[in-house]
């Protein structure tokens, strides 16, 4: 798990985006997932209405009906966050890997979601002492200059 810090100038102006960061830290009531996402709209014709992340069971594959969500919706989506996820409101189970499909859905009718990655979480404290360890292993940096 690292923390990315980087402004990449060549994505601007082709209004792209990048998913750039996933950590996550586990305990008894919640899971604390720290990530980055930067949405490059230059041209400002399109707005993000929200962004959801399916927990899919390993053994169960990627079947939307059986998985859980989480939804979030944010003023803006360039940066890096940290969201607290409550395990017993979402169904997550205790040592379970998930796939996770993170998705955002545009502003505007006819819009669906648009699968941004794949990331995996080991629901276990297993990891935990690895969420801090970023700050010995960011990477800082500015691309396309």
């Amino acid at each position: 798990m690292k923390k990315s810090i980087k402004i990449d100038f060549n994505k601007i102006r082709k209004n792209k985006d990048d998913f750039s960061e996933w950590r996550f830290f586990v305990t008894d009531t919640y899971v604390k997932i720290g990530w980055a996402y930067d949405f490059y709209n230059l041209d400002g014709d399109k707005e993000i209405e929200y962004i959801k992340m399916y927990f899919h069971k390993l053994e169960d594959g990627y079947d939307r009906s059986k998985g859980k969500s989480y939804e979030f919706q944010k003023e803006y989506y360039s940066g890096n966050f940290e969201d607290y996820i409550s395990i017993s409101d979402t169904g997550l189970k205790y040592k379970t890997v998930y796939i996770v499909e993170i998705v955002k859905k545009l502003k505007g009718p006819n819009t669906e979601e648009e699968i941004i990655c794949f990331k995996m979480l080991y629901l276990s404290k297993l990891y935990n002492n690895m969420y801090n360890t970023f700050f010995t292993n960011t990477s800082i940096g500015v691309n396309g200059s």
